[in-house]
């Protein structure tokens, strides 16, 4: 089953399909340097490229990309995901504890 190895993403290809999402699921470039830069952009910079992890179509810009002669949808060759990251996402605020609730 495909999943999606961004952080805070929690698509994968059972629960999309189930919805009826047309997320598609993308594996890593073969280049090098641009695997390096996917990395960098999903902070995962330790993170082993390994031909069974995916990135989902959401984290890509539709700019990035485009179809084949078959109609398929597939990534330019230079994409790098810049959308819905875990950097962009802002943490939720712990909630104030006030002491005087807790004593007895």
């Amino acid at each position: 089953m495909s999943f999606c190895i961004v952080q805070c993403c929690g698509n994968n290809y059972r629960k999309c399909h189930k919805l009826g999402d047309l997320v598609k699921f993308f594996c890593f470039p073969k280049s090098t340097q641009l695997q390096q830069s996917w990395l960098m952009a999903i902070n995962q910079a330790n993170l082993e490229v390994k031909k069974h992890r995916r990135v989902c179509g959401d984290h890509f810009h539709p700019s990035n990309f485009k179809s084949n002669n078959g109609g398929r949808v597939c990534l330019k060759h230079d994409a790098i995901p810049t959308e819905k990251l875990a950097a962009h996402i802002q943490p939720k605020p712990m909630p104030t504890l006030h002491m005087s609730t807790y004593w007895i």
